[in-house]
């Protein structure tokens, strides 16, 4: 499995699908909240660094999956 270093305080759990091995899962929301404590990021810096630096490439075999936080009230109407 891939780590990303940094983030372990990040992982949430373990994914897997039909035909792919098993990979972390981490939390977007709480990726942010690392970045913007540990190098004093504002949110939306966090956010462009995330999608250009992690959410939006491709690391090979083993890359983690990543889950946006959902408010439990969105939830109550599925």
């Amino acid at each position: 499995m891939i780590q990303i270093n940094g983030f372990e305080e990040a992982v949430v759990g373990e994914a897997s699908s039909y035909s792919r091995e098993t990979v972390l899962a981490y939390s977007i929301e709480k990726m942010v909240a690392i970045l913007m404590t540990e190098q004093k990021m504002k949110e939306a810096e966090s956010i462009k660094y995330l999608e250009e630096n992690i959410l939006n490439s491709y690391h090979g075999e083993g890359m983690p999956v990543f889950i946006q936080d959902t408010d439990p009230e969105l939830l109550s109407d599925v």
